[in-house]
């Protein structure tokens, strides 16, 4: 994919993005189908179980596509003014 970068210093920021794309899509997936768990046990009343789909959503997987959005937003400027 990597547009003309290859054989360029800046082939390796080009793939660290691709990398964090792939990573964020994986997590996205995951909050997907672990929402989709959590919204059966609360539809079954199961709120214990709800919650404990949820937990991890919140401490760790929507912060950890923040984090890596960020990263992604860096290389991208840094791509952006070469």
């Amino acid at each position: 994919m990597s547009l003309g970068f290859k054989g360029t210093p800046l082939y390796s920021f080009v793939i660290a993005k691709e990398v964090i794309w792939t990573i964020m899509t994986i997590v996205f997936i995951v909050i997907f189908i672990k929402r989709k768990q959590a919204q059966k046990a609360f539809d079954e009343g199961t709120l214990l179980l709800a919650k404990e789909k949820l937990l991890p959503i919140a401490n760790y997987l929507i912060p950890i596509n923040i984090v890596l959005g960020l990263i992604a937003i860096y290389l991208g400027v840094t791509l952006r003014g070469f």
